[in-house]
């Protein structure tokens, strides 16, 4: 369930000292991994930040170094997947072309596509994905957020969340559609994960304003996703919400 790092890191001293011996060498290696592997993220995430700098195209970091940075306490504690960026849509053949030029190759789509075919593919699709050989990192390049397709990037562009990695100014989401994004992920997965419930669990820890929250959810029609999301990190860590919150999305199925 990619939370070995954060058990590591919170188990207490006496929880830990009964785990067999092999089970306790298995959780440090684990957090020795996650941290590798989120440095060398956190680097890429830089590089690009610089290169995209460079060629005039502003974007947002998706999840990412930033939220373990804001929810876990630093970039090592949190599980480290592929690198999600939100650009706008019109910068995309800017994007591509920069991050090609940088080394990475696009993997989907993995053929060039004719202006038509590139027009179709951004109707129809929400991301381009790169790969670099080099350094082993997944890049998502999103021209909008799946399922919250009518936040634009200019909004969230201008409402974002500034964070610092590696002596770098970077951009986020503003906080409450940025945990509104991690239940609406969570619910498209089905919530098979227990990472993607301890995001919104550690998020729902801090926030306060639900209201605020559970009324763009709903003009969102992130509504279901929010109210699986709520109830399931209640039930399952132990979270406290109110009752508004954990009624959202009962009158769907």
């Amino acid at each position: 369930h990619r939370v070995g790092a954060f058990l590591h890191h919170h188990l207490a001293g006496d929880v830990r000292t009964a785990l067999p011996a092999a089970v306790q060498e298995q959780l440090t290696e684990t957090a020795r991994r996650t941290a590798r592997l989120a440095l060398v993220r956190s680097a890429e995430l830089v590089r690009i930040a610089r290169l995209f700098a460079n060629a005039g195209i502003p974007f947002l970091s998706v999840k990412g170094p930033l939220l373990a940075q804001a929810l876990y306490g630093g970039v090592g504690v949190r599980h480290a997947g592929d690198l999600d960026l939100l650009i706008a849509p019109d910068s995309l053949g800017d994007a591509d072309k920069a991050l090609l030029a940088a080394g990475c190759r696009r993997s989907q789509p993995d053929f060039e596509l004719t202006p038509r075919q590139r027009r179709e593919y951004q109707r129809l699709k929400h991301e381009f994905e790169y790969f670099n050989d080099a350094t082993g990192v997944r890049i998502e390049v999103q021209w909008r957020l799946e399922g919250l397709a009518t936040l634009t990037f200019e909004t969230l562009h201008h409402q974002q969340t500034r964070g610092e990695l590696g002596g770098h100014a970077l951009g986020t989401l503003p906080p409450v559609e940025h945990l509104i994004y991690l239940f609406v992920h969570g619910a498209k997965h089905g919530w098979c994960s227990v990472f993607w419930l301890l995001d919104v669990a550690l998020a729902l820890r801090e926030r306060r304003n639900w209201e605020q929250m559970r009324d763009l959810a709903a003009c969102l029609g992130a509504g279901q996703a929010l109210g699986q999301g709520v109830r399931l990190a209640e039930e399952v860590l132990g979270v406290a919400v109110p009752e508004s919150l954990r009624e959202m999305g009962t009158d769907a199925t």
